[in-house]
Formats: structure tokens, sequence, C-alpha cells
């Protein structure tokens, strides 16, 4: 796998759309540590067949599906599509789902309208692959984007563009024993079952316990991505762990939601999130979240748009099966050091990240 910021340095034309477009991006949507892995497979540049070759790019039809826009995550997603779209010249259409079923649905209905491109924020890592593999049969180039997928067939899939999440969740853990000792006792709130986000940035935790055991992970709990079962699961984990110092939550939107049942007990627990959401980022800069794990949905999206573009466009394949986008804890002491300007960006990674810090938070 390679990040993107190393692959644009082998795509002087992604390069160029997805530093400027992303940079925008941040003002459009702010207000509303390990190694990479290696890549397992990449995608074979082979001869073209489609008869979309040759288009301009105002007759170049993309649309992204993603997951439920009550998520703020999938908001910032959408938004980073539709201005990428727009710097490019092409047609996007954008949907949200609020259930694997309905995702499915919505997927079946676009392949009647067989656009050119589609990018699916996918509910669930293998439920969705059928569906997936009957749009790539119709002859629509298939991308997945923040969620993967596992066990579709060969040439079904285009290239994913996300985080690296079993190492953020592994970097996470990291933080954790930074802040609460090497041997915290963490309890952890997951997503969706099935989902390949909550999965993975678990299996880094898990890994990161396995080689340091003197922290305890004291039970995981689902709450479905949701703000208010996560208050709920939260404060029943309270309640029948009082040593517990941690709670990791596998997104913001739990996080939030943890964050108040830890306010109403009055105990001294540790809470980082997963996502990077505009009202996170405020709480973590406030102090009522203590980190949250900052991604980029707007790279994601334009990282999909230009490569859809690369292959409708030219037939050029993406080079690569996986694009990683950046993602980095960011806790409260991190936060006020990049408003007030103590704390400058050692990257192109982190000059992303600093600027969606800085269009999230509000200050007094």
């Amino acid at each position: 796998m390679k990040k993107v910021m190393e692959v644009r340095k082998k795509m002087k034309k992604v390069m160029v759309c997805l530093s400027v477009a992303a940079m925008m991006m941040f003002s459009i949507v702010g207000c509303t540590g390990s190694s990479t892995p290696t890549v397992s497979s990449v995608s074979k540049v082979s001869e073209t067949a489609s008869s979309t070759v040759g288009k301009s790019n105002d007759q170049i039809n993309l649309v992204d599906i993603t997951q439920s826009t009550a998520n703020e995550f999938h908001v910032q997603m959408q938004a980073g599509m539709k201005a990428a779209a727009a710097a490019a010249g092409v047609n996007m259409t954008c949907l949200a789902s609020e259930s694997l079923e309905d995702q499915i649905q919505k997927i079946q209905d676009i392949i009647q309208t067989h656009p050119d491109a589609i990018a699916v924020d996918c509910f669930d890592a293998t439920g969705i692959v059928s569906v997936l593999e009957e749009a790539a049969k119709a002859g629509i180039y298939v991308f997945v984007v923040d969620n993967n997928v596992t066990g579709a067939s060969s040439g079904t899939i285009q290239a994913f563009s996300g985080t690296d999440n079993t190492t953020g969740g592994y970097d996470g853990a990291a933080w954790i024993a930074k802040t609460c000792g090497a041997d915290a006792k963490v309890g952890v709130i997951l997503g969706l079952p099935g989902n390949y986000a909550s999965n993975t940035r678990c299996d880094g935790l898990e890994k990161y316990v396995k080689e340091n055991p003197k922290m305890k992970l004291l039970g995981e709990v689902t709450a479905n991505w949701k703000r208010d079962l996560a208050l709920n699961a939260a404060n029943d984990m309270i309640q029948a762990n009082p040593t517990m110092n941690c709670i990791f939550c596998m997104n913001d939107e739990m996080a939030l939601g943890a964050a108040q049942a830890i306010k109403a007990s009055g105990k001294d627990v540790t809470l980082l999130g997963f996502n990077g959401v505009s009202e996170a980022i405020q709480a973590v800069y406030n102090g009522t979240m203590d980190a949250t794990i900052v991604q980029l949905p707007e790279l994601m999206a334009s990282t999909f748009v230009q490569l859809a573009i690369d292959l409708v466009k030219n037939g050029t394949k993406p080079a690569e099966s996986t694009y990683l986008v950046p993602a980095i804890v960011v806790d409260t002491q991190m936060a006020k050091g990049i408003m007030d300007g103590s704390l400058q960006p050692a990257n192109d990674d982190e000059k992303l990240i600093f600027a969606k810090v800085k269009n999230s938070v509000k200050k007094p």
C-alpha cells in the first residue's frame, strides 16, 4: 500500500488536484506513527475495453453512495465528492443510505442508469459484495471509499481509498498507554457488526494489547455508530468496571455519547474517538473529549474522483489497489497548540490535518 501523498509523486495530475481541492474542501465543510503495510495486491494495468474512453469531462457521470448523512463524517465525504467533481468539471450524484439493505437497493437502482463509475462507503464488508459484482458486470467501474470489502471476485473493485484503520487503532492504543499508563484498563465501543472500519480499528487496538499485555481490555460493546446507544453502553461499562480509566470509541458520534455518560458519572475516564468530525474536534479542544483520530474523508473523495476520471477518460487503470489517506491522533494539547500557533506541521500529511483542526474549532 502507498500513502496518497507518496502516490501523488508518481501521478502529477492527482498531486495538483488533491492538494488544492482538499484545502478548498476544509473551508467548505470545516464549520458544519506506524509504518504502512505492504500492498497485498496491486491493480494490473490491462487493455481497456470500455466504450467510455475518450469522453470529455462534462460527459463523465460519477455516483457516490455513502452511509447515513446523520453522521457528519459522511456529510464531509459527500462535500468532498461534490467539490472535487465541480473542480474537475464532471457530473456527480451523491446518495446516502440508512442500512445495508437500503444501500444494496440504491446500487441496484443506480445500475439501471449506468453511470461511468461509482464509489461506495460500504456498510458491511461482505454483505455488499454481490451487488458490487453486479455493477462491475454491467460495465460500471466500482471503487470503495472509507470502508473496504472482502471476498469480491477479481476485477470487481478498481481501488480502495481510505484510512489504514488497523494502524489507526494501533496508534490510538499507543496514545492511551502514553496518556493513561501502560497498564490502562480500556472499555471499547464498536460500530456496526461486520463493518470493515470498526473491525479493523479494533484489530489494531488488539494487536497493540497483544504486544503490550499490561494494557487490559475490559470488554467490547456494540453501539451501531449511534450516539444514544453509546451513551447507554458507556454508562453500563462505567458502572460495571470501577477500575476502567479509558473508553475507546470506534467513531466520534459514539464518543460524543460516551462523553455525556462520563460527565454524568463524575469519574475520571479518558475518552478517545475516531473520525475527526468538527463537533468532536471542538470537544477535544474544549476538553470534553480527550482525543480523536482525525481522518480526511474529503481526500478519500477527491482521490476517487481523480482516479475515476483517469480511468473513464484515458483508460488509465489505478496504479495501486489501495490508496491510504493520513490519519493522526489529535488530543487537547495538540489541538490547542495548532490553534495558538505553537505547533507547526512537520509534513504534508500534518498540513492537511492541521487545516482541518483550524477549520473545525471555534474559539470562545
